[in-house]
């Protein structure tokens, strides 16, 4: 495995390409800055970059639903409480700069006091490629950064909490996602289309047509899915198919939750509810209710 080091930038010379968005509520304050990758990325970050800073005197409890994507949380504040969603007799993790794999459930993260992060989350190949380790060691699992790579990350880590300016952050962090994709071996073009025909068609494929496609077997089709994309292809498409969901998720009446979910690969609105309930914890009713103004979905009451 590669060295996990930034490498080193010329002076900025590129005007700032972020926008700022602020929120605050009674108990929470919080500032996001937010920047899209460079073009290059397509395919290896999705969504934004993003940069926040948080301050909470009480407990902040957010539910994390399952996604397709693996997000990388750089941390400079107050370590994160990771909780599962099931009873256990472990104590929560305690992360600071971690990587969460895809789950099979929901995990309550808990935050308190000072949150500073860069987060970016990566697509199953970019993250393949960034970390150069089989995704199926991430499964349900949220890791620091140190136990993959030891002291050499909390140096990355120190760098980027030293530099006051998110740009220059962001810029540090391409150059470092630039050095890592340059040093990985690319993956089979064979997963890369199965992939690519999954999400197109948002989950609601023929596992046993999609490894005909490949020329591969079903049990190596699903080995390279748990290699390169994390998990096996039946799972990924269920996940797929709830991320559409949760899109386009709205308050609306019984008739409205049963055309989304036609529309969406279930069955009907008694297959998406228990989808929803396994993924999240909730309802889709109560998935829309738990949001929070501040960003993302609550957990107090899955904590009860």
């Amino acid at each position: 495995m590669s060295a996990f080091s930034l490498p080193r930038l010329s002076p900025k010379t590129e005007p700032v390409r972020s926008r700022r968005v602020r929120i605050e509520t009674t108990d929470v304050a919080s500032e996001s800055v937010l920047r899209a990758p460079e073009p290059r990325l397509t395919g290896i970050v999705e969504g934004e970059y993003q940069g926040w800073t948080e301050s909470s005197a009480e407990t902040v409890r957010r539910r994390e639903v399952p996604i397709s994507a693996f997000p990388f949380i750089i941390n400079f504040g107050d370590p994160f409480r990771i909780l599962d969603s099931t009873p256990s007799p472990n104590p929560p993790n305690r992360l600071s700069t971690f990587v969460a794999g895809i789950h099979d459930s929901f995990v309550v993260v808990e935050s308190q006091g000072q949150s500073c992060c860069i987060q970016v989350n990566f697509t199953p190949i970019g993250a393949r490629l960034f970390f150069q380790l089989p995704l199926w060691e991430l499964s349900n699992r949220s890791i620091a950064l140190d136990e993959l790579f030891g002291q050499q990350s909390l140096r990355v880590v120190e760098t980027l909490a030293a530099t006051g300016d998110w740009d220059r952050r962001f810029d540090l962090l391409e150059a470092l996602i630039h050095k890592r994709l340059s040093e990985a071996r690319p993956p089979r073009p064979e997963i890369l289309g199965a992939w690519a025909e999954m999400q197109t068609a948002h989950g609601v494929v023929d596992v046993t047509a999609l490894a005909r496609k490949t020329g591969w077997s079903h049990k190596h089709l699903i080995a390279q899915f748990r290699d390169h994309i994390g998990a096996p292809p039946r799972r990924l498409g269920r996940i797929l198919r709830f991320q559409r969901a949760i899109k386009h998720l709205g308050p609306g009446n019984r008739a409205r939750w049963a055309a989304l979910a036609i529309d969406c690969g279930y069955f009907d609105q008694s297959h998406m509810i228990r989808e929803f309930r396994e993924f999240a914890g909730c309802t889709p009713e109560e998935y829309v209710r738990l949001q929070l103004p501040y960003g993302g979905i609550s957990a107090d009451s899955a904590l009860r």
